[in-house]
């Protein structure tokens, strides 16, 4: 799982609601990974919303990525895309603010699943408001502005 909430909050407001989730989301349970993520977006859902910051949750970004036997399954919300990172490039799974992942906050009811029988790799998941990132040419991370330190 990766995501971000209450990103115009106070820094410790917004600490305070990931920390909320990321606390809340070690009860998840399940023996596949439709189980896996129906059991995170509960979790997601029983939280009160006035524990995630001055927009109440609305701006929340996640990615989440579950895997069993028959291959993996990812279910976000807040995301204009998600990548998997092939060598040094971003390639797109969805065409950009795909319904699938760009519900923003918590929804209602669980969101639909993207299955792949691809195996396990490095995923990104673009918050909303971020930069997307090109499907080929640049390399993610010069795209993205990450470096790696000395």
């Amino acid at each position: 799982m990766a995501g971000s909430v209450a990103v115009d909050a106070e820094p410790e407001v917004g600490w305070c609601a990931a920390l909320r989730i990321r606390l809340a989301l070690q009860g998840v349970e399940g023996t596949d990974r439709n189980e896996i993520l129906r059991s995170a977006w509960a979790i997601l859902a029983s939280i009160d919303r006035s524990e995630l910051g001055p927009s109440r949750g609305l701006d929340l970004a996640v990615l989440f990525l579950a895997w069993d036997a028959q291959g993996m399954a990812l279910a976000g919300s807040g995301l204009q895309a998600v990548y998997r990172l092939e060598e040094d490039q971003a390639r797109s799974l969805l065409p950009a603010d795909h319904p699938l992942f760009a519900v923003k906050g918590i929804p209602e009811r669980p969101p639909g699943l993207l299955t792949l029988k691809e195996e396990r790799g490095t995923y990104i998941g673009a918050a909303r408001s971020g930069a997307v990132l090109p499907a080929r040419g640049l390399g993610w991370a010069e795209a993205s502005g990450f470096r790696v330190l000395p």
